[in-house]
């Protein structure tokens, strides 16, 4: 019997395999493309309505067998449409039942071309408002007698039926605050759901902190939704504030508005900050040059580093900005990620010489080493190798700060690992053995001499 590990991931091995086949059989993506890949217009009710679309096939591609098959049209809580089996299509504003293909299937040939025409019929009692569907056309490939689908066009059908009888209409059901954590972004999410019978693009949040004695502390402004937002659908809206906090309780007040500025609803929630909140540090950058040592400080002065000269050997600009924690691989087995992390970009090959990196660790790095500091690391994400690399960090408390050399950039996170900051990293036992063996052949040569 293999390791746990390798029986346990024995899945992802097959998966792989599957997939290494399948590329070899059809390409992910195998040079499909639609004209005609979205329908938006209107009709009435028992009217007839034709929506063209124009399959067309590379000419350095294989020969593909396609399937047109018409779905619901759902959306997800991040906005994204998703197609819905029509078991799963359960909305009162489908079109799905409305459309009739004149073909379902079909094959294409290597830089041919293939005609798909959607009929949209509107029954007499549609009554008024938005329909919904979306037309999906694939490539089928047979693998081991299973039917596979390759890559796929969705085209979104949005049907308005009477436009005099529209309603726009949303309601926030729900404003929360993702985990306060100090170093990453404080973000305020609002859930509105489309109360309306018809959609509407361009939808966007405005958010606004106060403190006890109503000072506006925080006021920010999503970017308008690029996606239409569905009838009966619940959609988020993450709103980020770059303010300071000290501990208390806040006043936020959320706004949902359609692209024209009309107000669809508006809800007020408190906040609660348990202890000091400090927002990410803003973006900082330096054009390094061979002949000169530079520096590069953020404006908070919690990250330096120190170039020496001589470290390129071609003029350079390197940046440092914040990284999500929720995007970090996962940390070496053993350790954990603390909170503070941050992305250095720039350097495409290794520095000549090493820089000095210099961080300011924050109390929730040091609560997420149970209270020792002594047990961060600075750690570096090796992309060519994918794994942590646990730098030699020396700590000092007196500063609060974390300090170690690199010859390379990418992204950066602290990183609780054991006491002294120096023990579990990767390679440093062995280094420290060679050491001890090299001072011991030193001793016998020196006696030798003796």
């Amino acid at each position: 019997m293999g390791s746990p590990l390798i029986r346990g991931n024995a899945w992802l091995v097959v998966l792989f395999l599957v997939v290494g086949l399948l590329l070899l059989v059809a390409p992910v993506y195998a040079g499909l493309t639609v004209a005609g890949s979205k329908f938006l217009g209107t009709a009435k009710p028992g009217e007839t309505v034709t929506h063209v679309m124009e399959v067309m096939s590379q000419s350095d591609v294989p020969p593909m067998d396609i399937e047109v098959e018409v779905l619901g049209f759902g959306q997800e809580m991040n906005r994204a449409y998703v197609t819905l089996d029509p078991s799963m299509d359960r909305s009162s504003y489908t079109a799905r039942p409305f459309i009739i293909l004149d073909k379902t299937s079909f094959h294409l040939d290597p830089g041919k071309r293939q005609m798909v025409n959607a009929e949209i019929r509107v029954p007499s009692n549609a009554g008024s408002g938005g329909r919904y569907a979306i037309i999906r056309i694939h490539q089928v490939v047979s693998a081991s007698g299973r039917t596979v689908f390759v890559t796929a066009v969705n085209v979104p059908v949005l049907l308005t039926i009477s436009a005099s009888g529209v309603t726009l209409r949303g309601e926030i059901t729900d404003i929360s605050a993702q985990p306060i954590v100090t170093g990453q972004p404080l973000v305020i999410s609002t859930t509105l759901k489309n109360i309306g019978n018809h959609h509407y693009y361009g939808a966007y949040n405005e958010v606004t902190l106060t403190d006890s004695s109503g000072g506006i502390l925080a006021n920010t402004t999503t970017s308008k939704s690029i996606h239409a937002i569905i009838p009966e659908s619940s959609v988020w809206f993450n709103a980020s504030l770059g303010t300071s906090l000290s501990p208390g309780t806040y006043t936020v007040v959320s706004k949902m508005f359609l692209e024209d500025g009309t107000l669809l609803d508006e809800k007020t929630t408190t906040l609660a900050v348990e202890k000091p909140y400090f927002p990410p540090f803003m973006a900082a950058s330096v054009i390094v040059r061979p002949g000169n040592a530079a520096s590069l400080l953020t404006s908070d002065n919690r990250f330096s580093i120190q170039f020496p000269q001589g470290a390129v050997i071609a003029e350079t600009k390197v940046s440092i900005a914040p990284f999500a924690r929720e995007q970090l691989p996962q940390a070496p087995e053993g350790s954990k990620h603390a909170v503070t992390c941050f992305r250095i970009e720039g350097l495409t090959g290794l520095l000549s010489k090493e820089a000095t990196i210099v961080v300011k660790y924050t109390p929730d790095d040091v609560a997420a080493a149970g209270g020792d500091a002594g047990k961060l690391v600075l750690a570096r994400w090796d992309e060519g190798e994918l794994r942590w690399t646990m730098l030699p960090t020396t700590v000092d408390r007196s500063a609060g700060t974390l300090t170690a050399s690199t010859n390379h950039f990418s992204t950066w996170s602290i990183i609780v690992g054991s006491a002294g900051g120096l023990t579990g990293i990767p390679g440093f036992e062995t280094a420290a053995a060679c050491m001890a063996l090299i001072a011991i052949v030193l001793e016998i040569g020196r006696r030798r001499k003796e």
